[in-house]
């Protein structure tokens, strides 16, 4: 029996990667028929480096704000969340990255993506936001903080110590309510990306196959039919 040739092999190789490349160029195609929320401009790989931005600008304010957060009684854990939060943040960076490089040529890496970013914003409500409003550190925080008018807190609502408590969740959650929609546009940028993908077709987000709701799934000619969620 004769070895097979190297010649063999490389065409084996190259009819194996032809599919992958044949899906990498419809993707392609569907990303350049589709655009971003705002203009026709703004491409859905540039969302997704926006989303990016935004967990670059969470770790540098993160690395900035926790020295100063030191002051802060250990027993109220408010350094432990803040550095939870960097490290959640770095996190994210790093798979945004891994998914805009492997993303480009196959489908798992967008699925792993817009998996992620569909827990991001809630696990943000409950570990960040509940911190500061309804878990057990919440009053005790805003007592430590209020009595010694720390970041000026107290000052910045008129220097009363009692409307500066009862404030201090209100004025917590107006503080963060900006990343809610970032981590909601976050979502909808990872999420339009994914369907790009023709891999992704019959796929839902977290299940094997998407849900029927009467639409059919999406053809490779079809540049419409492909983004709507079911």
């Amino acid at each position: 029996m004769m070895a097979p040739s190297s010649s063999s092999a490389a065409f084996g190789a190259s009819a194996a990667m032809r599919p992958e490349r044949e899906a990498a160029a419809i993707a392609a195609e569907r990303e350049a028929a589709a655009h971003g929320c705002c203009c026709k401009c703004c491409t859905l790989k540039l969302e997704i480096w926006a989303c990016m931005a935004i967990d670059v600008t969470s770790v540098l304010g993160l690395a900035a704000e926790i020295p100063g957060w030191s002051e802060v009684p250990v027993e109220l854990h408010a350094v432990d969340l803040y550095k939870g939060y960097l490290v959640f943040s770095v996190f994210s960076a790093c798979l945004i990255l891994y998914a805009l490089r492997e993303g480009a040529h196959a489908a798992e890496p967008r699925r792993t993506l817009v998996r992620f970013m569909s827990l991001k914003l809630p696990i943000f409500l409950v570990f960040i936001m509940g911190y500061f409003t309804v878990s057990p550190w919440a009053a005790p925080l805003a007592k430590f903080i209020c009595r010694n008018d720390f970041e000026s807190m107290r000052t910045t609502v008129g220097g009363d110590y009692d409307t500066c408590v009862s404030l201090f969740p209100w004025l917590t959650t107006a503080n963060n309510a900006v990343y809610i929609f970032a981590y909601a546009f976050s979502f909808k940028a990872a999420r339009e990306w994914f369907r790009c993908h023709p891999e992704n077709d019959d796929k839902g987000i977290w299940w094997p196959t998407r849900a029927a709701s009467g639409s059919a799934a999406a053809t490779d000619g079809d540049s419409d039919r492909y983004m709507r969620l079911v």
